[in-house]
């Protein structure tokens, strides 16, 4: 009897180590087959979010401290990342009790098209200006959205260029918009300003 209580408790130990490596493995291997070195250096937050909606932390002077990687020898790309949700406008008529439609959207500073393997562009491609957005494609299908398209942000027109998901940035990328840093810090200090 001792042998199989032993035996037992080794297998649901085996099925527990296999089952959280299992996890990690879903949320990291987007990490491993963009193929980038990865650094992450946060304030608060989880290196690997686990739900929609936790955050991967802060890094403080996170411009400063871009600028210091990409200055590093034999780097050839660093790619910074910013998370929030914006409100989208679907446009026409709306109930007075109609819910927010907030879509997670996700600025990018840099060129993911750099780093090898970063980027999977189902179609279109990536965005070159500030009024361009690369669309999951969980997301495209959702919001019956396509390349060529307009979407609507924070009171902003955006226009579908790409269809497709950054690896590495973040949990769900499939289901994200992707927008230029500088244009969803700008959507989110004027949504943060208004009363």
């Amino acid at each position: 009897a001792p042998q199989r209580g032993v035996g037992i408790a080794l297998g649901i130990g085996m099925t527990m180590l296999g089952v959280s490596s299992a996890s990690v493995d879903a949320f990291t291997a987007d990490y491993r087959r963009s193929n980038i070195d990865l650094y992450v250096v946060t304030q608060g937050g989880k290196l690997i979010a686990y739900l929609p909606g936790d955050s991967p932390g802060a890094i403080k002077q996170a411009r400063q401290r871009i600028g210091q990687v990409r200055s590093l020898p034999g780097v050839h790309a660093a790619i910074g990342v910013f998370t929030w949700s914006l409100e989208r406008d679907p446009g026409g008529p709306r109930r007075r009790d109609a819910p927010t439609e907030m879509v997670t959207s996700v600025g990018i500073d840099g060129d993911p098209t750099l780093a090898p393997n970063a980027l999977v562009l189902e179609r279109g491609r990536w965005m070159r200006r500030t009024n361009e957005v690369v669309l999951g494609a969980k997301l495209s299908k959702e919001k019956k959205l396509d390349v060529g398209d307009s979407i609507r942000l924070n009171t902003r027109d955006f226009t579908v260029v790409g269809i497709g998901k950054l690896r590495g940035a973040g949990f769900n990328a499939d289901a994200v918009a992707y927008l230029d840093l500088q244009t969803l810090r700008e959507a989110v200090e004027a949504r943060l300003a208004d009363p």
